[in-house]
């Protein structure tokens, strides 16, 4: 059976590949990728509740 991940489990595996790539990114590219992923969350987690209520 597959182990469903906390949003924090998530997030720390993000920065743990994250952390792997060296590549030069400003910081407001860096903030705009950050906002694109928790909205992306947020979404998945929202569906996701959605359907355990049903």
């Amino acid at each position: 059976m597959r182990k469903t991940m906390t949003p924090e489990e998530v997030s720390q595996k993000c920065f743990e590949q994250f952390s792997n790539l060296t590549i030069n990114v400003s910081d407001e590219d860096r903030w705009e990728a950050a906002a694109e992923l928790q909205a992306t969350l947020e979404g998945v987690l929202m569906e996701r509740d959605e359907l355990n209520n049903e």
